[in-house]
């Protein structure tokens, strides 16, 4: 080290330090050592506690800012309940007349299918209906015969309920 006039000066030594104060240096650092863990198990004791006692108030705040809140054990859930698949629409009767035998629809009726027997509403004036028939309006009946035309030229079955007895027009028959 030099001084203004460029002379050379010695420098001043850094102090000797002590075996002791190097040995209280360590004693002081194990003590924040033994302080940190003793911190770190009386917090693990009363969240310990805590977990047995119910109530601990400001104590479980602390233990949940220090620590962390518990992550819940998810619940298993119930096996969900399906749905129900909606029945599916029958398809449509056909309503035409002024058919002829050779060209009646049925649509999805055949022997064998089970129908809802209507009245007959009228086609041009004509209902083809009998009064004798009213007793089986109503009533499910299974389809014996596909019976052709009648005279308005709407499409007609014969059913089970009557003994085949009545020409029901297809168009006032419902699909249960």
């Amino acid at each position: 080290m030099t001084d203004s006039s460029n002379t050379v000066v010695a420098a001043a030594a850094p102090p000797k330090r002590s075996r002791g104060w190097l040995l209280g240096c360590a004693a002081a650092l194990a003590a924040v050592c033994f302080l940190v863990a003793g911190a770190a198990l009386g917090l693990a004791w009363v969240a310990d506690r805590n977990a047995t006692v119910s109530g601990a108030g400001i104590v479980d705040e602390f233990v949940a800012l220090v620590v962390g809140t518990p992550t819940p054990t998810p619940t298993p859930t119930a096996t969900p309940t399906p749905i129900a698949t909606p029945t599916p629409t029958p398809p449509p009767i056909p309503q035409a007349c002024g058919q002829t035998a050779d060209t009646a629809d049925y649509g999805p009726v055949s022997v064998g299918t089970t129908v809802i027997l209507g009245e007959h509403r009228p086609v041009s004036g004509d209902a083809n209906w009998m009064e004798e028939m009213a007793v089986y309006v109503g009533q499910q009946a299974v389809v014996t015969r596909l019976s052709g035309v009648d005279p308005s030229g709407c499409p007609g079955v014969r059913v089970d309920v009557d003994s085949g007895q009545w020409f029901w027009r297809l168009r006032d028959l419902t699909l249960p």
